[in-house]
């Protein structure tokens, strides 16, 4: 007897979790009509997760994409232009990390079900600094959620040597 796919619990590594983060978080907002991004965006602002599409997993198993954001550590306004060149940053951030071969900086919950990638983008507004990090979620099966996560920006201060 087979499990069907939206039962299925998805196996995945980290590398490759961070693959189609960069790969799907490109598609909605920098290789697509504009006018859809900022749909995207003006749904995660209203705290309204967003579905993104089905993916098909090595399994055979379908994945449905769906994103969020997570602004609770946002500090002052986020227009649509900011928002798009903070990940943009993710991306390239994001990339480099994959392409260097070396061990991702991430931190995951003891089942590994979600995964927060900590290649964070950063930007000053007039309230101050922001940081922006990937967060993968696995914690439903049939379901793979990209979590947009704006954290604490002392977190990635590095500590001076006295």
């Amino acid at each position: 007897m087979s499990i069907p796919s939206q039962f299925r619990v998805e196996k995945i590594s980290p590398d490759r979790l961070l693959t189609i983060g960069v790969n799907v978080l490109h598609r909605a907002f920098h290789d697509g009509p504009r006018l859809d991004a900022k749909r995207r965006y003006q749904f995660i602002m209203e705290r309204q997760p967003v579905y993104l599409l089905n993916m098909t997993m090595d399994t055979g198993g379908e994945v449905r994409v769906v994103m969020s954001l997570e602004r609770s550590e946002l500090r002052g306004r986020l227009n649509f232009s900011l928002f798009r060149q903070l990940i943009a940053q993710l991306l390239v951030n994001y990339t480099e990390a994959l392409n260097a071969g070396k061990p991702l900086n991430v931190f995951t919950d003891g089942q590994n079900r979600r995964w927060v990638f900590l290649h964070p983008a950063f930007c000053n507004t007039a309230e101050g600094v922001n940081a922006l990090v990937l967060a993968m979620d696995m914690g439903r099966a049939g379901e793979l959620r990209i979590e947009l996560m704006f954290l604490d920006p002392q977190q990635f201060i590095k500590k001076e040597a006295s």
